[in-house]
């Protein structure tokens, strides 16, 4: 009876990191979905130009965010490829599996040309030249919402350090 217990405890134990972990990264993934749906590129990188982040930073963060919807483009269109030359994508699990595996490799080589590509393409347009400052074809306006909306992220952050923090002193 002890050894069962045992067992039982070990595997609510299992089940409940697992249900963190996966907390965990559906809300990061969740976030990360929300953010790059509902947040307009083009104003978000002339906006933190126009607070002096490096073109290089907004670059990474802007390709970081395209590259969930362009790798979804290139499995589109590599699967439809696939599907032309008779490889069939429908079916039990197993033949989706098999399926999976020659339209995965093309996939991974064409985004690593897209990425030579885009380097040189910054290259081009003058991305490591030092001492000049970029220019952006958006707008960027700094409404007093938005500053009032900024102060009050930026308060809300302290407080919540500050309440955590003495938290974990006290207890």
């Amino acid at each position: 009876m002890y050894c069962g217990f045992r067992i039982c405890k070990n595997w609510l134990r299992r089940n409940a990191l697992w249900c963190k972990y996966s907390g965990n990264v559906v809300s990061f993934l969740g976030t990360f979905y929300l953010f790059s749906k509902t947040i307009y590129s083009g104003r978000l990188s002339a906006t933190m130009n126009s607070h002096g982040v490096s073109s290089r930073l907004i670059y990474l963060l802007l390709a970081s965010l395209n590259i969930v919807p362009e790798m979804q483009r290139r499995v589109k269109v590599v699967g439809q490829a696939q599907e032309a030359r008779g490889l069939h994508t429908t079916g039990s699990i197993f033949s989706r599996f098999r399926a999976f595996v020659p339209l995965i490799g093309p996939v991974i080589l064409s985004s690593l040309i897209s990425a030579q590509e885009r380097g040189m393409a910054l290259e081009l347009k003058g991305l490591g030249i030092i001492d000049v400052k970029a220019t952006s074809l958006v707008e960027s306006r700094d409404t007093k919402l938005d500053q009032s909306i900024r102060y009050g992220l930026w308060l809300f952050l302290i407080s919540t350090a500050v309440i955590s923090f003495l938290l974990r002193i006290n207890g």
